[in-house]
């Protein structure tokens, strides 16, 4: 049995729709944020010395980074599912969108909302981060001007990657870092969150992980309806 340690609201949210979408049985651990700091209990540390999530404990395997745990599920269980053949034109493109995620596309969303958290004062520091971010969000908007997914008209595991990217470029519905959303100027960046949102696996990954009823909340603003706050 696999096992997921989910961090509320974070890059966990991952890992289980990977886990969905691939049909594999899996456990969630659950851990809460400190509601001051919203970091990470120290009870993470005793699954891995870091203390961050997700974690992922696959028979003798313990692995960290959501990145490499979706490689490896995606190598290991996937049985040529969600990923490009490695003789196919599309697996340069594939690696790329998988580790462009975390490699580039996060860091500046993440500053900028440390930033916000701590009510930073530097206007400098903020004029740089929302350069990085206005920089990314306008290459993976483009990046979809023509094409579905981020790998062609084929779903594949870069899009699990980049969907938590995409989602937290939006934000604005995430409980306990609310914020506007930054997708504004952004259409094929909103097109793409409203498709992932709708896919099954993503829904039944948003109830598995307790965040069943913002999913609701979110597809509910995407047809119109009133939402109540």
């Amino acid at each position: 049995m696999i096992k997921v340690h989910n961090l509320e609201h974070s890059r966990s949210m991952r890992i289980v729709w990977l886990l969905e979408e691939l049909e594999l049985p899996y456990e969630i651990i659950q851990y809460q944020r400190d509601p001051v700091t919203k970091l990470a209990p120290e009870s993470l540390k005793k699954i891995h010395p870091l203390g961050k999530a997700p974690i992922v404990q696959a028979g003798e395997v313990t692995l960290i980074e959501s990145g490499a745990i979706v490689d490896y599920m995606v190598s290991c269980y996937g049985d040529g599912r969600l990923a490009p053949s490695k003789h196919n034109t599309d697996y340069a493109t594939y690696l790329q969108w998988l580790h462009y995620a975390e490699g580039s596309a996060m860091p500046p969303l993440v500053f900028g909302l440390i930033t916000q958290i701590t009510e930073t004062k530097a206007e400098m520091l903020s004029a740089v981060i929302k350069h990085f971010i206005d920089t990314h969000l306008s290459y993976m908007n483009d990046a979809l001007a023509l094409q579905t997914y981020f790998v062609g008209e084929q779903f594949t595991a870069a899009d699990i990657m980049m969907g938590f990217v995409i989602e937290s470029a939006d934000g604005s519905d995430t409980p306990g870092f609310k914020r506007s959303s930054l997708l504004g100027e952004y259409a094929n960046l909103q097109g793409y969150l409203k498709q992932i949102r709708s896919r099954p696996a993503y829904l039944r990954a948003m109830k598995a992980i307790g965040e069943e009823a913002l999913s609701e909340n979110l597809l509910n603003k995407e047809e119109g309806e009133t939402v109540p706050s």
